[in-house]
């Protein structure tokens, strides 16, 4: 069965590079992205050198501000001409470039998506796979009581005792406590490699990881002027000397259908015989519920719907909260109200398009083995441990009461209400509907 991998929110997964405003050209509803090949091209035309091009821009890039705009820099260089090179810049050409729908605001940097050509967006199979540990992780633990207390609850019970009179500073407000205790949480939970080893390593160690027996493909890309939009990210519940903070992003958009080869596990595929996976079953150590995961790719898919549903709880609590916490500031508290209701209904609307033959996960930001995994499940099976032991190594001062700290929604271009981030749907489809690399 062939599969694809549809977009239900916005998706930003980044590449690791910003562009600065200077590097878009915005007409409009629409804003181009401007490859520096095809500025120098469009200039130089007007110029009559390449060279004598490539001089001036670089002049021009030294004196403008990274928030400045385009047409501000060219109407520098060469005044009055400006609407030729706009049109030009505006023309298909071998150099790329693209055209997406923007959301309304001033900018100075852009988080660009990951791309496999300049113009290609795609959702690689390590983001897919990331995405998919943290699922299995929680479900394994989730599932399994006697795991969790040995694994998870009985070492938060140990750190919290070996550093309770760090905690007790902490209380108190110490900011120096404070410090040293969510280093010291860190340094000891961040890595979390006890935890994986003990739920994916047959032998007990990372070097067993069940998971490497799962091959997750990437998904094919789509058209970037068909695929992509230039949004703004609002981070809720934060605030930076009074102001919201918005970061700009590409993101996928909503409707996006990529075409994906799926994961396939080993004991699932042609070359697996019932010998040799049996043989590397035996010298892994692994129990039969690792050895199901790693050759039954519908029980992978049941831990995502699992996991998805589970964040989708937290995340339906979050947004219907109704009483200020007092970390959070008023005014942090006056937007969360306006927000409430439609990002109520937006992940009501999730949860109900989640299911275990077309599972949603979540990509891109916004996870993490430590806030999600094992925090999201102890949360919910020992609340009275979560707050005893996690919450105050891990908020600081800036954390309200309920969990975590922010969210970040997407202001989508032409869209009246903000949406969520991250999340996908993995789809099975025979029709061959999805856009293909």
């Amino acid at each position: 069965m062939s599969w694809e991998l549809e977009v239900v929110s916005p998706v930003h997964i980044g590449c690791g590079s910003r562009a600065g405003a200077f590097e878009f050209l915005i007409d409009g509803e629409y804003a181009y992205y401007v490859p520096a090949e095809k500025l120098c091209e469009a200039l130089s035309a007007e110029i009559g050198s390449v060279d004598r091009a490539v001089r001036a821009l670089a002049a021009a890039f030294h004196q403008v501000r990274r928030d400045s705009r385009l047409t501000d820099m060219l109407e520098q260089i060469v005044p009055g001409r400006v609407p030729r090179i706009v049109d030009r810049l505006k023309q298909p050409g071998e150099h790329g470039g693209y055209r997406m729908p923007r959301a309304h605001g001033q900018f100075s940097e852009v988080m660009v998506h990951v791309k496999q050509e300049p113009d290609r967006p795609y959702v690689p199979g390590s983001s897919i796979k990331g995405a998919i540990r943290t699922a299995i992780l929680y479900s394994l633990y989730e599932a399994n009581e006697g795991f969790y207390q040995k694994h998870v609850a009985q070492r938060l019970e140990s750190f919290w005792g070996t550093n309770r009179a760090l905690y007790e500073e902490a209380a108190r407000n110490d900011r120096g406590a404070k410090k040293r205790l969510s280093a010291s949480f860190l340094c000891r939970f961040a890595p979390l490699k006890a935890f994986e080893a003990a739920a994916l390593g047959g032998r007990g160690d990372v070097h067993s990881d069940v998971l490497r027996h799962l091959l997750v493909a990437d998904t094919g890309s789509a058209k970037a002027d068909e695929a992509l939009a230039l949004a703004c990210v609002e981070v809720v519940g934060s605030d930076r000397k009074g102001e919201p903070m918005r970061l700009w992003a590409e993101v996928l958009r909503p409707g996006t259908k990529l075409a994906w080869g799926g994961v396939q596990t080993e004991g699932e595929m042609p070359h697996a015989s019932a010998a040799s996976w049996q043989a590397l079953i035996d010298h892994q150590g692994y129990n039969l519920q690792q050895a199901c995961l790693a050759s039954r790719w519908v029980l992978v898919r049941k831990y995502i719907q699992r996991f998805s549903s589970a964040v989708l709880v937290a995340e339906a609590e979050y947004w219907n909260q109704w009483y200020k916490p007092d970390e959070m500031s008023d005014k942090c508290w006056r937007r969360f109200e306006e927000l409430r209701k439609a990002m109520a209904q937006r992940v009501e609307r999730l949860r109900r398009l989640n299911s275990e033959e077309a599972p949603l996960l979540r990509v891109g930001g916004h996870e993490g083995l430590l806030s999600t995994t094992i925090a999201l499940l102890v949360r919910q099976r020992d609340p009275e441990l979560y707050q005893r032991a996690i919450a105050p190594a891990t908020r600081g001062r800036a954390y309200p009461a309920f969990f975590p700290k922010t969210r970040r929604v997407v202001h989508m271009p032409g869209a009246e209400e903000p949406d969520v981030a991250g999340w996908v749907r993995l789809w099975p489809c025979s029709d061959g509907s999805a856009s293909q690399a």
